[in-house]
């Protein structure tokens, strides 16, 4: 004779068991991915601001119009004026979570005609976590960014 053995399913104490495992790894990680997405905005911001300084440079060498950069903290955003042609280029905001502080940066932020740093400086980019610095040095059309420690 054959014995027949009646497996319907898991037990209370198994289920929540493994209900447990799950919310306590997903309580674990959800504080992780606030960090991260700061981290990412961070990095987009940098990124994009180093696009449009780029776009900024290739302007003024192509068109042979000066460029200015500027900054509006309040606001959370940035804008790039022609100044010839008396044009606002582009707009752009920023996370709420950054901050900038421009305290050595030059108000008129431009570039000569050649492309390279009418004046060099930089500024501080602050967040919860983390602070970077942007630096533009002197004769040079180039910038870089360190993590402050």
């Amino acid at each position: 004779m054959a014995k027949y053995y009646n497996q319907s399913g898991f037990t209370l104490v198994e289920m929540l068991i493994v209900l447990s495992l799950f919310m306590t790894i997903f309580v674990v990680t959800l504080p992780l991915n606030d960090d991260v997405y700061e981290k990412l905005e961070v990095r987009q911001f940098l990124d994009t601001l180093e696009m449009d300084i780029l776009y900024m440079q290739n302007y003024t060498i192509t068109y042979q119009s000066e460029v200015r950069l500027v900054f509006q903290p309040d606001n959370h955003s940035y804008h790039l004026i022609d100044t010839k042609r008396q044009v606002k280029l582009m707009e752009r905001s920023y996370p709420r979570t950054i901050e900038l502080n421009l305290n050595v940066f030059p108000t008129r932020f431009a570039f000569n005609l050649t492309g390279t740093l009418r004046t060099p400086g930089s500024f501080l980019v602050n967040t919860r976590a983390e602070s970077y610095k942007v630096t533009f040095p002197f004769g040079k059309g180039r910038f870089y960014v360190t993590k402050q420690s």
